[in-house]
């Protein structure tokens, strides 16, 4: 081998060992950033007032507006979100005087689609991901899933979506309900 191949040979060795050691960092950091959204629940006590949302005016919006709010995690193919819908339904209905928001990690499409299809009487709302990756995704982790937000946006109670009417929507309530047996 000439000493001008061998050269090119080098040239392309260190070019390829450098796309690898590229490649590898970008997996290393897409890893340890998604197993940093996904390594724990919120708990009672965790506080979320800057997670931005988008509303139904497409821009974000802050997801506690200075009074107690009810938030129901869903996903719009979720067979276990369609089985919640009468719970909360009538959950909504009795308790229409409270602020209620229907947080989906989804497009505003198909989020509207299964707020409609259930007539679920909330303010629907998705992840603004041009925030990154946080606390939002979070809050969508499990579904259904329910958090009640007081007025600051602290996590005063949570559970299961079939819960909903066991969960404790006063101050000071605390209260964290695991799935159904």
């Amino acid at each position: 081998m000439g000493l001008k191949t061998r050269g090119k040979v080098d040239i392309l060795f260190l070019f390829l060992a450098t796309l690898l050691g590229v490649q590898v960092s970008v997996l290393v950091a897409w890893l340890a950033n998604s197993s940093a959204r996904t390594d724990r629940w919120l708990e009672v006590g965790d506080t979320v007032s800057g997670v931005p949302v988008v509303g139904a005016t497409e821009g974000p919006m802050p997801i506690a507006d200075g009074d107690t709010t009810v938030v129901l995690a869903f996903r719009s193919g979720c067979p276990y979100c369609e089985s919640v819908v009468p719970v909360w339904r009538q959950w909504i209905a009795e308790n229409h005087h409270r602020r209620v928001i229907a947080l989906n990690p989804e497009s505003r499409r198909m989020g509207k689609g299964y707020v409609t299809r259930h007539g679920l009487e909330v303010e629907l709302t998705t992840i603004d991901d041009r925030y990154g990756k946080s606390w939002a995704h979070l809050l969508v982790a499990r579904v259904p899933w329910v958090f009640v937000l007081d007025a600051e946006g602290v996590v005063l109670a949570q559970g299961h979506g079939s819960r909903i009417q066991e969960l404790d929507m006063g101050p000071g309530a605390g209260a964290s309900l695991e799935e159904p047996e």
